[in-house]
């Protein structure tokens, strides 16, 4: 078992194992919040173009919000049944990642944007 833990405590690297849902929304969720990071008046939106996709159909899945200098977790949310997401309250002064998985059925790897900034609004 191969495995890196860096900055807050995020898993970087590891071996093929899976990790299930719940547990990672435990690990996401352990004290990772920082005022510094949400709580403004910033958001991130699917738009009509950044929806959730599954084989070119729009897909339920879970959407994160990490912060891009630290990787530490700011927000998550779920995407509608016609992929369209919102993640609310967040500092416009700083770059997030935002980040999709495929948390149905594990078929595809993540997709992530980073060095995002939030629209204000």
């Amino acid at each position: 078992m191969s495995h890196s833990i860096i900055s807050g405590g995020f898993l970087f690297k590891s071996n093929t194992r899976r990790y299930n849902m719940k547990s990672l929304g435990n690990i996401l969720q352990g004290g990772f919040m920082s005022c510094g990071f949400s709580g403004g008046v910033g958001f991130f939106s699917s738009g009509l173009t950044d929806i959730v996709t599954v084989d070119n159909q729009p897909a339920v899945r879970k959407v994160f919000v990490l912060e891009q200098q630290s990787l530490r977790f700011v927000a998550s949310t779920w995407s509608d049944t016609d992929g369209t997401w919102r993640i609310n309250g967040l500092n416009p002064n700083r770059e997030y990642i935002i980040m999709s998985l495929d948390n149905h059925d594990s078929n595809y790897r993540p997709v992530a944007w980073d060095k995002r900034k939030p629209i204000i609004g």
